[in-house]
């Protein structure tokens, strides 16, 4: 079961790093002032990505080490957070399909006087706004980027090295 977990989560991160490397790509106005907090993000999942890889390439999951419960307990917080990375990437994906359709939709029936005006007072206000979408999405990166260091805290805390974990060095026991 923790094998599988463990294949999930790291599977999750790669995809998620595809995802954020696609969406910074993008040059779309909905993404104004998001692409730092994306490229962050991102940097925060490629050191996840590799601290699993490297755990995984060194012993396994079905090894002695993985057998310690606060081990199995850290991978499944990063899964939790990997999870809610793609839920956020997957909502981001979405508006920016939306804001293309939305954008391509103005542009065929409303006259160029009309589409040259900036947002109106109604949509600037309204959750459907890409201000607020860009605000709500900038705290959602935040809040996971704070999740992400939070386990490394966590892990300290629980006498796991994440660097040694990818190392393949021994984890302390759970007696210990």
């Amino acid at each position: 079961m923790e094998a599988l977990i463990f294949d999930l989560v790291k599977d999750s991160i790669g995809s998620l790093l595809q995802a954020t490397a696609g969406f910074i790509s993008q040059k779309v106005g909905l993404v104004r002032g998001l692409g730092a907090d994306l490229k962050n993000l991102q940097k925060e999942l490629v050191k996840v990505h590799g601290l699993l890889l490297g755990a995984e390439s060194k012993r396994g999951f079905g090894s002695p080490e993985f057998e310690n419960p606060l081990l199995r307990e850290w991978v499944k917080e990063v899964a939790q957070v990997a999870y809610r990375a793609e839920d956020v990437m997957d909502e981001y994906a979405y508006e920016l399909l939306k804001h293309k359709f939305d954008s391509e939709d103005m542009a065929e029936t409303r006259p160029l006087a009309l589409r040259l005006g900036s947002i109106s007072k109604v949509q600037l206000f309204s959750s459907d706004s890409p201000v607020f979408f860009r605000q709500r999405m900038s705290q959602e990166v935040k809040s996971l980027r704070e999740s992400i260091a939070e386990i490394y805290a966590n892990a300290k805390d629980l006498g796991i090295n994440p660097s040694l974990v990818a190392a393949g060095a021994s984890l302390p026991s759970s007696s210990d």
